[in-house]
């Protein structure tokens, strides 16, 4: 099941991102709402062992209370669309 090492990059990667982001503010690090991934077709990626795996990758990070998207589209990417964080 290597969807659990693409979900623990996509944490990783978001986390990475706003610690860097907020990094010189003074305002916390926001959690995340909301992820919506794009899952290509031809990929070897599953959205529904993705689902399954989601409430454990994100347990204790900023996205434990994200609500998860998918989206297929052509080809053979594996891609953050879109994250929604609460401000």
């Amino acid at each position: 099941m290597h969807e659990l090492s693409a979900i623990t990059a996509v944490v990783d990667t978001v986390d990475d991102y706003l610690k860097a982001s907020y990094k010189e503010k003074t305002k916390p690090v926001p959690n995340v709402t909301r992820v919506v991934l794009q899952i290509g077709r031809k990929s070897s990626y599953l959205a529904e062992y993705i689902y399954e795996i989601w409430p454990v990758a994100v347990n204790g990070t900023s996205l434990e209370c994200a609500a998860l998207e998918t989206e297929q589209v052509e080809g053979g990417d594996f891609l953050i669309k879109e994250i929604e964080i609460e401000e």
